[in-house]
């Protein structure tokens, strides 16, 4: 199965045929993630609830409303009028990441909230990511929390224009992005390991695999181009760079599969690139613009899905 977001609705589709197992009408506009937890797809509603769906029927499992940990004159929790744009999920626990900075953490096992916090300053314009322990906030800096009591670990400067900070995380490093800077951070103490500045606003969380790192930028202004640069994970330096024929931002993920990264782009093209030298391999068009979109692989399958539909394309077996 595969599953997708067109608009305020999501489809569970057979992988095999394309055919609609079950649709959910309720999904967020402004929340476009997805997770699997436990046999259930966890997603957000348009009541600002966290909802999850059982992936083999889509019958609703269980709603939690976006509380606060707080009461009120009435000893009872408050609600949070905040808009859920995202959140990350560590282990059994998820944090609900809202537009006003509030972090809200649950318990996916026992349907409880585990912690409330609201970020410094409001630097709720970054995309988190977590571990079994850990929750990774970026901004300007990238701030570490507990996953299991929401107090602080430590925070590391990234530096760069707070501009779509973003993170992911490869085996005890996490690999930060605000504007055009990338900085590969140690889990265990946020020390730095390196930090390069780009050519431009990186466009995408960047992906590590074995020794190496992917990251996709934006040229600057003036030259609508896309790069994919690969660097050493140990030091940051530059390996090569790619440029990709497309103009305008990614709208998606980048994806690692069998030594090919796919990258999604505005205009609906997915391009598939060598992950050892950088040679384009293929191109497939959708001729519809890919706002919205995400890409994923189930097997040796690809899966490309917008607004008009999913795609399903063989990948690449290997390029070795």
């Amino acid at each position: 199965m595969t599953v997708n977001i067109e608009g305020d609705k999501l489809f569970c589709l057979d992988s095999e045929t394309g055919d609609t197992i079950w649709h959910y009408q309720e999904a967020s506009y402004d929340c476009r993630q997805m997770a699997v937890f436990r046999g259930d797809v966890i997603t957000v509603n348009r009541d600002n609830e966290l909802v999850a769906l059982d992936c083999t029927t889509g019958d609703v499992s269980y709603t939690l409303p976006s509380l606060d940990a707080g009461y009120d004159r009435t000893n009872k929790e408050r609600v949070i009028d905040e808009t859920i744009t995202g959140f990350a999920l560590g282990g059994n626990i998820i944090v609900l990441v809202s537009e006003g900075g509030t972090l809200q953490a649950i318990n996916l096992e026992t349907k409880t909230r585990q912690w409330t916090s609201t970020l410094p300053q409001s630097l709720n314009y970054g995309e988190p990511c977590a571990d079994r322990n850990s929750l990774y906030y970026p901004g300007v800096a990238l701030d570490a929390y507990s996953l299991h009591d929401g107090h602080s670990v430590w925070q590391s400067c990234i530096g760069g224009k707070p501009l779509s900070p973003m993170c992911s995380i490869f085996n005890n490093s996490i690999l930060a992005v605000s504007g055009d800077v990338l900085a590969r951070i140690d889990t265990a103490d946020g020390e730095t390991r390196w930090q390069t500045t780009l050519n431009g606003p990186v466009q995408s969380p960047p992906i590590a695999t074995g020794d190496n790192v992917y990251a996709l930028t934006l040229a600057a202004k003036g030259k609508p181009e896309l790069y994919l640069h690969k660097l050493r994970l140990r030091e940051g330096d530059t390996l090569w760079v790619h440029v990709l024929d497309e103009e305008g931002s990614t709208s998606g993920r980048q994806l690692f599969l069998n030594g090919v990264l796919y990258i999604l782009g505005l205009s609906g093209k997915l391009h598939a690139i060598s992950a050892e030298n950088g040679s384009g391999l293929a191109t497939y068009d959708t001729r519809h613009t890919a706002s919205d979109s995400n890409v994923l692989n189930a097997g040796n399958w690809i899966f490309m899905g917008n607004a008009h539909g999913v795609y399903k394309i063989t990948a690449f077996e290997s390029t070795n």
